[in-house]
């Protein structure tokens, strides 16, 4: 999903933001719960189904959060002397690190701008000295219009948009000490308006970069071959590195991403539903 068919995700985003702002804006107080499985229960009026279907995101997220970790850790050994273990450990350290030292809400303190400005700053520098002039960039963006992955990424951008603004863990804290209807409206606009932008830049900048590697790099894909592809394209060993930071970001803050996701669903979803039921019982 490149070039004119990735608009489709910030379409679907734009979709969503309008969609929150005019409909569930109104009801989140009434909700007793963030949580996207607690509109399922009481929609279908079945407890084992919310309890199935947590389950089911539990175990997904688990496994994104290995996969994430093998794939950083991958990435981190072959820059470094340190070995497989230790920085599989440094890459799950660090971003509970993250967590516990800027607020357990990451999405809304800095940690989420520095990232941005590392992912951007490193495949900014890697671009610029990869593409020489006009007609190669002209050469590497794909023009091609494709109705299916145009849909595709219309209902991405919509589902992801829509569970980030009504059901995300990183956004409930922020919701419900939201005193009235209004400040409340204000505060989603606020918050899609920003996911907005920073996805159009994330997601474009992305798009990019990997439409050059699959023109410029003919190696077979190692993360050992992309490193060496890297100095060889920049001037410097310093910037090399310095894109390779810019990647590690976007790992460390998926894994951030993750493990705020997990603890916040397993309390919503377990802990304190299990609490409520224990007292109801007594």
């Amino acid at each position: 999903m490149r070039g004119p068919s990735a608009l489709g995700y910030q379409l679907g985003f734009s979709l969503a933001v309008v969609t929150v702002f005019c409909s569930v804006a109104g009801i989140l107080h009434y909700v007793p719960s963030p949580s996207l499985y607690a509109y399922t229960q009481l929609r279908f009026l079945s407890q084992n189904l919310r309890l199935v279907l947590s389950i089911l995101q539990t175990v997904v997220t688990l496994v994104c959060i290995v996969l994430v970790l093998l794939h950083s850790s991958a990435l981190l050994v072959t820059v470094s002397v340190f070995s497989l273990y230790l920085c599989v450990a440094l890459c799950a350290f660090f971003p509970l690190f993250g967590i516990v030292f800027s607020g357990y809400a990451s999405i809304m303190t800095p940690t989420l701008v520095l990232n941005m400005i590392f992912i951007v700053l490193g495949a900014g520098a890697f671009l610029c000295y990869g593409i020489k002039d006009a007609t190669s960039f002209r050469s590497i963006v794909p023009f091609e219009f494709s109705l299916s992955d145009s849909v595709i990424s219309l209902c991405v951008g919509y589902v992801v948009s829509l569970y980030q603004l009504t059901s995300s863990p990183l956004f409930y804290q922020a919701y419900f000490p939201i005193p009235t209807l209004y400040k409340l409206r204000l505060a989603l606009a606020f918050h899609g308006v920003f996911q907005l932008f920073s996805s159009i830049v994330i997601f474009l900048t992305i798009s990019l970069f990997f439409a050059f590697m699959e023109k410029r790099c003919s190696l077979p894909y190692s993360y050992e071959t992309f490193f060496q592809f890297i100095k060889y394209t920049v001037p410097h060993p310093a910037i090399a590195y310095a894109v390779i930071v810019s990647i590690l970001s976007v790992f460390m803050f998926s894994i951030q991403w993750l493990y705020t996701c997990i603890t916040t669903h397993i309390w919503e979803e377990f802990i304190k539903v299990g609490s409520i039921r224990s007292q109801f019982t007594r």
